[in-house]
């Protein structure tokens, strides 16, 4: 946990008021001393940092889930065809038609799962990672 939560009121208004004026490597050596992220001495508010992550994370984990199903089937067909018991076309035919007539099941599978946690942690980890990093240099 960083010192901030523990702070008074005044002395966080102070210590930011302090870090806006700062260079950044100062800022960044000011934040280090404190134990605080470098990035919440912005002159952005961190109320607005922490929106613009919420953003990120539910826009990758949107777009993740329009986008496992087919990867889950190009997966699997790959598996398959690798395990030889069938063809990638066959594969899919077959994988495709499972998922239409049973959704439920096909989203609770651990295949779907796996892949759709593994990119929806990707995704969110570069939209963050560049959100915090367009922060810091605003």
């Amino acid at each position: 946990y960083y010192r901030i939560m523990s702070m008074e009121k005044n002395d966080v208004e102070q210590l930011f008021a302090t870090s806006s004026s700062l260079s950044l490597t100062e800022r960044d050596r000011h934040a280090t001393i404190h134990n605080i992220p470098p990035f919440l001495g912005t002159n952005i508010s961190s109320s607005e940092l922490i929106m613009k992550l919420t953003g990120d994370v539910v826009v990758a984990f949107g777009v993740t889930l329009g986008i496992a199903p087919f990867m889950s089937v190009i997966d699997k067909s790959i598996v398959q065809r690798a395990a030889g018991t069938h063809t990638i076309v066959e594969s899919a035919c077959s994988s495709v038609t499972s998922m239409l007539q049973n959704p439920k099941t096909f989203v609770k599978s651990p295949a779907f799962l796996m892949m759709w946690g593994v990119y929806a942690a990707t995704y969110t980890t570069a939209n963050c990672l560049k959100t915090i990093l367009e922060h810091q240099e605003n």
